[in-house]
């Protein structure tokens, strides 16, 4: 742990866990994850959020998309090794969720004092359950993770992190300050008040410029688009409640909050500049006309 002006800098992994790399590239962000016949990879997009919303906060973060790069469970705990992080943030998904909580034990085995959460859509739905399966996982991202891992990782900078794995008292004193987490405490499962969705979403980094620092794009592929390809978000949430849409009922809400049309030209922009490689980009919304103006 160093600082950065007035911030204590904390070294955080935001890792894509792999599952079945045997059988090929798991697509976990996709709308129905799957590893799929048209060989159909999404960007790690709302871990990439994470990463620059912890990165504009001064921290060392370091992404492993395990999927897209076909790492399997030993290449993967090998990379991590070298990077030794403090916080490490875990994306899941239902088909994957069991083998998602094994990549955190695994990271908790080697680094006791990391503190090791998890994000995604089937967290979120599932906190208490997906707590219960391991002791390993000390924490769950609830609904929007961008804020709720910056707010865990200012908390933690400041924390004892040894201290936070033995003692109870403490554990919980910390922890319960942090909105939108889930924890265990003591054999007991706390989930701390929502935290509130981000209403102004212009204030959230470009992802492509996370993808740009931190990722090959040419690892990535969407069946229906030129390529290479990238996708980015121009809105979070939506208003209708249709049962099979999974991101709008969990993660984003029902609340629609767009991007300003300067704030989305502006990110056309920079990828045209510098990320000429890109032939198509691609929208990444709940639902792009939940404002008809927005198109105007």
């Amino acid at each position: 742990m160093s600082k950065w002006k007035d911030v204590l800098i904390m070294r955080i992994l935001c890792l894509n866990p792999p599952f079945k790399t045997e059988h090929g590239r798991f697509s976990r962000t996709s709308r129905s994850p799957a590893i799929t016949k048209s060989g159909t990879i999404y960007y790690p997009i709302w871990l990439c959020y994470v990463v620059g919303v912890l990165e504009d906060d001064g921290h060392e973060v370091k992404i492993i998309d395990s999927c897209a790069y076909s790492y399997d469970m030993t290449v993967t705990i090998s990379k991590i090794k070298e990077f030794k992080p403090e916080i490490s943030v875990l994306d899941t998904s239902t088909p994957s969720i069991y083998s998602d909580i094994k990549a955190g034990e695994e990271i908790k085995k080697l680094f006791p004092d990391s503190f090791v959460i998890l994000m995604g859509t089937h967290t979120t739905a599932l906190p208490e359950e997906t707590l219960n399966i391991s002791n390993y996982i000390d924490g769950i991202a609830i609904g929007e993770a961008d804020y709720i891992v910056k707010s865990l990782a200012k908390t933690l900078s400041r924390a004892d992190m040894n201290r936070l794995q033995s003692d109870i008292s403490y554990r919980n004193e910390v922890l319960s300050k942090i909105d939108g987490l889930a924890y265990c405490c003591g054999g007991t499962i706390i989930k701390n008040k929502k935290m509130d969705l981000i209403d102004d979403i212009d204030k959230l980094p470009f992802v492509s410029k996370v993808y740009k620092k931190h990722i090959d794009t040419k690892k990535y592929f969407f069946a229906a688009s030129d390529y290479p390809e990238i996708q980015i978000m121009t809105s979070r949430g939506c208003i209708a409640q249709c049962t099979f849409c999974v991101y709008p009922q969990t993660v984003h809400g029902l609340k629609y909050r767009t991007r300003s049309a300067r704030n989305i030209a502006d990110e056309f922009e920079w990828i045209v500049k510098n990320m000429p490689e890109i032939r198509e980009i691609g929208i990444e919304d709940d639902t792009f006309t939940g404002n008809q103006k927005k198109g105007n």
